[in-house]
């Protein structure tokens, strides 16, 4: 829940209909929801990942 939600949303968008969404970047998002909304120092591609498919 929260605020965070839509991030979850658009990993399984992605993985449930990759054609549909073949322009979305739920990495990106999930960056810069990190980076630019929680002021956090973190960077997803090398320290790890928060979702498994």
């Amino acid at each position: 829940g929260g605020a965070q939600h839509f991030i979850g949303t658009a990993y399984l968008a992605k993985w449930f209909y990759p054609e549909r969404f073949a322009d979305l970047d739920p990495n990106a998002i999930h960056q810069r929801y990190l980076t630019g909304f929680q002021g956090l120092d973190f960077n997803l591609a090398t320290e790890g990942a928060f979702v498994y498919p």
